[in-house]
């Protein structure tokens, strides 16, 4: 290093010197570079027989691999063996691989050059093999440090010392181009370790990498040796050089077990004992050795020990340093010798003469794959081979000779039905990092024999089936990917792939035993299980054959009997079942089943068939045909719409039975005569048909559904319920619930004694036997052309009647609507609560139910106009002048309850709805609307009621629309008028004198409430309070303020022209101050004006103002100084005449 370069150090450490002594010198220039060391990895764990032999001079020589070590077999495991190195092979420099990153040289004899005096460099040499960290192994070698020669060795560089790593040296080569500097050449290679000096002190605050500046200790040069490591993600870990102290003697950092150790190490020069200073170079004595553990506690691919590091310094006086650490290294770890430079720089080099070493060589798996050329995929049966090699070994596998330049070479196996194709390139065996790809792998590439075709012939089946044939079929390439379903959609129906075998011999000689399966699925499965490629076969080009087995299916016809989904009282429906049949019963019989082959006639399970033995009869047996077919008011249903159908039949239930044919069609069967019945295909078309027995009989002699078939053979019979229709009707009845005869809109000519409603309903349909009664109500009314709350316009009337809530009944049958209605045997049901549990189910054919109505006189009257005072009390009762239930009495004596509370709704003239309590609080006109159900509106009410217990009439209404509140309420309006007559008045104009004491009052001339009195008649007060006076000058300045009630005292205002302001609360304003006064207690009503804005204090204040002159009182023609000269001459004459008196009064005295 030249003398200019060092000019800034030697300026430093001249004015510095006593200083920092044993501390760290500032790195020279503002911008200093880290010099990363390029780790220099000893290749201590290279698999055992990776090192070439030992030649007699300690040179690394290489084997030849002349013979082949062995003939591989798949799956199974080679060791080459030679793991053993000794101390000749890591002692010359020949034995190592060297770089820069700035290109130079480093091998230099038997030293290794690492930095030539540059700045930001790095060198290394790590040795061509891998440590076995299992094993204990130790390391000594010499390093010099030279500044130049006038230098401060301290200012070298950065670093300089042994390197660990699980990487290969070409990844440590790759890394130390961004590792410089306080990166030490290892941050970015993981559980790496540096081990040798740290000649620069990256510490700062906050902290740096190597600490915090505290005890005198700056970032600079020095002397510290260091034990440092990377974590799994290679992230250098942290240190605090600083915490050696001030005279760095500290030894907490010495010993320690987180893979990082430092102290201090001086190599100062002495002369009699006296420090004389630091030379420009040292060359030092450094070792390294590492123990395992007995006991290994590191996870998987790491070994657990300790690490020792000695530096003996060159001068006397300073003493032998070592510093040792407790951690984990990788198995097989790269060793070798690094150093580096930043802004700091000179010439770092290390010496191997006398260097000893004893190590254990690393090792490393080299994985042998054997791949189908074809398809670059594995080949399964032939799982990969693993030979165990020393690191930097070069292993090759070859197909017949040995290549002379591997260190091992193995024999690739022959296979029959391929033949070798390539084999990938011998690899010199490299260390890696635990976790990470294995780099070291050799493919063999196997090409596989072509074939001609492969076949699969079927056998087992009745009916002859093609054979499936693939074309170009490769040895052990996979199965056609559409082999299932090739070969399911061959199997006949009725029939599943029992056994599949090869009718071929293997490669190697075997014959296939085949599979089985108990279905065509499990059969393909346990096949392609065992076969997931094509056989291997000799090279004569023989097809692949298979043989599929075939064997017929058992087939099982299912026979049920069951009601139908749809019947009332069964399966979760509401509603009963009617017993039927002689005893009565609602019972049907169970579940059955018959097995047999494909194709084979099923038996008729007569004994599990219903059996009805008694005479038919209306209310009895409902299966037989006589009954079928008589009419009586039930209708057929259709058994797969579930429609009504257009005869009729004198049971409340039919029987069904479906099945399905050969080709997987079901009908479904009923009887409906002696000897005809009726199929029904899917949509519910029917066909007309013989049947002379039951439906079930019917299929069971159908050769389309007699014999057993894959897929069919179910028999389903079901009881239907047959539906009716429902008549709804009205009723106009009295209080009682007695029909009425004397209400003119009702009664018709014929029958005179019931007043049936003129507009009979409409009936409702397909009302299945047994089924809940329903409350149609809504759409009765509907179908009635009136709404569910009133029927208006009755029979042309005019007249408005509701529903009462009561109903009547009749189980008299008709089969239509009849012009007379003649319902001769209707009964009353106060609630349908009643009418359901006297009749909960539809049990007889078109059953009448009349909706009991009566004429609604509902009345609401409210007076048209009102008005209030603001601020009084509003009742909005008060304006009802009338109110009638719907039965057109008053029995509470209330108009506040008509049919229930009456709502009342207070609108301003915006829409805004206004509490009753806020009505009288603002002037304006309101609107009162009052709400009340009419009679069709009190029914809805008491129904809505049962769901929606304690709800009001006004929650009720809520839930109506507006068409729904039109028809259900009555109302009346009111308008009220809410007025303020508030008023206050005073003299246009008064005059007084400026001597004399002036009272407001006496200009107030009349003072008026809201309502247009003087109740206290006090024209001081308005609403209550006192009037608020105000006076101000021709400037509009305000010169006093009070009440009405306060005097001013004379001389209060000068001569001049001022404007007296009167100002009281108006009602509203009251109102609005006492509502400020709940959070402004004891606060007074000018004090409240000042919160308001001009237009509010407008809104709420009335006001009257009086112009007021003040002059000075005067004697004609004096003026101001005659007055004053008035004034001293009569002092004067009172003085003199005084003296008189008292003058004359002693005369006399005398």
């Amino acid at each position: 290093m030249s003398l200019l370069q060092h000019k800034g150090a030697l300026f430093y450490h001249s004015i510095h010197e006593k200083k920092v002594t044993h501390f760290r010198a500032w790195k020279k220039g503002k911008t200093w570079l880290y010099l990363g060391m390029t780790l220099a990895l000893f290749v201590g764990a290279i698999s055992p027989v990776a090192l070439p032999f030992m030649g007699d001079d300690g040179m690394l020589t290489v084997r030849a691999a002349t013979t082949s070590s062995a003939t591989l077999v798949p799956g199974q495991a080679y060791d080459t063996g030679n793991h053993t190195s000794s101390n000749g092979q890591v002692n010359q420099t020949s034995n190592y691989t060297t770089g820069s990153t700035d290109g130079h040289t480093v091998t230099n004899g038997n030293w290794f050059d690492l930095v030539n005096d540059t700045a930001s460099t790095v060198g290394y040499a790590t040795f061509n093999g891998a440590v076995d960290t299992s094993q204990a192994f130790s390391m000594s070698a010499q390093i010099k440090i030279d500044d130049g020669t006038l230098g401060n060795w301290h200012n070298t560089g950065d670093a300089l010392g042994f390197v660990l790593t699980p990487a290969s040296s070409s990844q440590l080569a790759t890394n130390v181009k961004t590792a410089t500097g306080a990166n030490l050449g290892i941050n970015g290679l993981a559980n790496s370790v540096f081990i040798g000096r740290d000649l620069y002190s990256n510490i700062s605050n906050p902290a740096d990498v190597d600490g915090t500046t505290s005890n005198g200790w700056v970032a600079g040069g020095g002397s510290v040796i260091a034990i440092r490591n990377t974590n799994s993600t290679g992230a250098l870990q942290g240190a605090d050089y600083s915490s050696l102290g001030s005279s760095a003697t500290g030894t907490g950092n010495q010993n320690t077990t987180n893979g990082t150790a430092y102290m201090d190490a001086p190599d100062d020069t002495y002369t009699l004992g006296i420090k004389t200073g630091t030379p420009s170079q040292v060359t030092e004595a450094i070792s390294i050795s590492w123990t395992p553990d007995a006991t290994n506690t590191a996870p998987a691919g790491l070994i657990s020990g300790t690490l020792s590091f000695t530096l003996t310094p060159q001068n006397s006086g300073n003493a032998t340093k070592t510093i040792t650490t407790h951690l984990n290294l990788q198995d097989a770890i790269t060793f070798g010798f690094l150093g580096g430079t930043g802004g700091n720089y000179g010439n770092l080099s290390v010496s191997l003469n006398s260097s000893t070493g004893t190590l254990v060589k690393g090792t490393s798996t080299v994985n042998v794959n054997y791949i189908n050329a074809i398809t670059n995929q594995a080949i399964a049966s032939m799982p990969l081979s693993t030979i165990k090699a020393n690191i930097y070994d070069t292993i090759g596998v070859v197909a017949t000779s040995p290549n002379a330049a591997d260190t091992y070479d193995y024999t690739a196996p022959t296979v029959r039905g391929y033949t070798i194709s390539t084999i990938s390139s011998p690899v010199q065996v490299q260390n890696y990092t635990s976790g990470s790809t294995n780099p070291n792998a050799i493919n063999v590439y196997y090409s596989p024999n072509t074939n001609d075709s492969s076949t699969f012939n079927f056998t087992g089946s009745a009916t002859a089936v093609t054979a499936q044939t693939y074309t170009s079929v490769t040895t052990d390439s996979a199965m056609p990917s559409s082999l299932s379903s090739d070969l399911t959609a061959k199997v006949p129906a009725g029939y599943y792939i029992s056994a599949i075998k090869s009718t071929n011999a293997a490669y190697d000689g075997s014959t296939d035993a085949g599979v089985t399966g108990s279905t065509t699925a499990a059969t393909l499965s346990a096949f392609l299980a065992a076969h997931p490629n094509e056989y291997n076969i000799d090279s004569t080009g023989t097809a692949y054959n298979y043989q599929v087995t075939l064997t017929p299916l058992t087939q099982t016809a299912t026979f049920t009997y069951n009601w139908a989904t749809n019947t009332p009282g069964t399966n979760g429906n509401a509603g009963a079942l009617i017993p039927f049949g002689n005893p009565a019963t609602t019972s049907l019989l169970g579940s059955s089943a018959e097995t047999g082959g494909t194709d084979s006639s099923i038996a008729n399970p007569n004994p599990n068939l219903p059996i009805w033995t008694t005479a038919p009869t209306a209310t009895a047996n409902p299966f037989a045909a006589s009954v079928l077919s008589n009419n009586l008011g039930w209708q057929l249903t259709n058994p797969v719409t579930q429609t009504a159908l257009g005869s009729y039949s004198g049971s409340p239930y039919e029987v069904a039975t479906s099945a399905t044919d050969k080709a997987g069609t079901t009908t479904t069967a009923i009887k409906n005569g002696s000897s005809t019945g009726q199929t029904f295909e899917s949509s519910g078309n029917a066909t007309n048909v013989s049947m002379s027995a039951d439906p079930l009989t019917y299929y069971l002699t159908n050769s389309s559904t007699n014999t057993y078939q894959a897929g069919g053979n179910t028999f389903s019979t079901q009881v239907l319920p047959n539906s009716t229709n429902l008549i709804w009707t009205t009723l106009a009845v009295d209080s009682s619930g007695n029909p009425l005869t004397d209400d003119p809109n009702f009664g018709e000519s014929g029958s005179p004694s019931r007043g049936y409603f003129a507009n009979q309903g409409d009936v409702i349909s397909n009302q299945l036997a047994g089924s809940p009664l329903a409350d149609e109500t809504s759409s009765a009314t509907i179908a009635l052309n009136a709404t569910v709350q009133g029927l208006t316009n009755v029979n042309g009337s005019g007249k408005t009647y509701y529903l009462t809530g009561g109903y009547s009944y009749t189980d008299d049958t008709v089969s239509s609507k009849t012009a007379t209605k003649a319902y001769n045997t209707l009964t009353h049901y106060a609630t349908w609560s009643d009418l359901l549990a006297a009749h909960p189910n539809v049990t007889s054919s078109d059953p009448v139910i009349a909706m009991e109505v009566a004429l609604d006189q509902t009345q609401l009257i409210s007076k048209a106009e009102d008005e209030i005072t603001v601020g009084t009390t509003y009742n909005p009762v008060s304006d009802l002048t009338a109110g009638l239930d719907r039965d057109g009495t008053n029995a509470d004596n209330a108009f506040s309850t008509v049919n229930g509370p009456v709502q009342v709704k207070i609108t301003d003239s915006s829409g805004n709805v206004i509490d009753a309590a806020n009505v009288s609080s603002k002037t304006g006109t309101y609107t009162v609307t009052y709400t009340a159900l009419n009679g069709a509106g009190y029914t809805a009410y008491q129904k809505w009621l049962l769901t929606h217990a304690d709800g009001s009439v006004s929650d009720y209404l809520a839930t109506l629309s507006a068409d729904e509140n039109a028809d259900q309420t009555v109302s009346s309006t009111t308008l009220l008028t809410v007025t303020d007559d508030t008023a206050l008045s005073s003299n246009s104009q008064h005059t007084i004198s400026k001597i004399l004491d002036y009272q407001p009052e006496s200009d107030l001339i009349s003072a008026f409430d809201a309502d247009g009195q003087d109740n206290d008649s006090n024209k001081n007060t308005v609403n209550g309070n006192v009037v608020l006076v105000s006076i101000t000058d021709k400037n509009n300045q305000t010169v006093w303020q009070g009440l009405s009630t306060d005097t001013l005292p004379a001389n209060t205002l000068s001569a001049g022209t001022y404007t007296e302001h009167y100002t009281a609360l108006t009602g509203t304003g009251q109102l609005a101050y006492q509502n400020w006064l709940t959070t402004h207690t004891d606060s007074s009503v000018s004090e409240y004006l000042t919160t308001l804005t001009s237009d509010e204090r407008a809104a709420n204040t009335v006001s009257t103002f009086t112009q007021l002159e003040v002059i000075y009182f005067e004697l004609p023609h004096a003026g101001g100084l005659g007055l004053s000269t008035l004034l001293a001459l009569a002092t004067l004459c009172g003085f003199l005449s005084l003296s008189g008196l008292a003058w004359r009064s002693r005369k006399e005295d005398q």
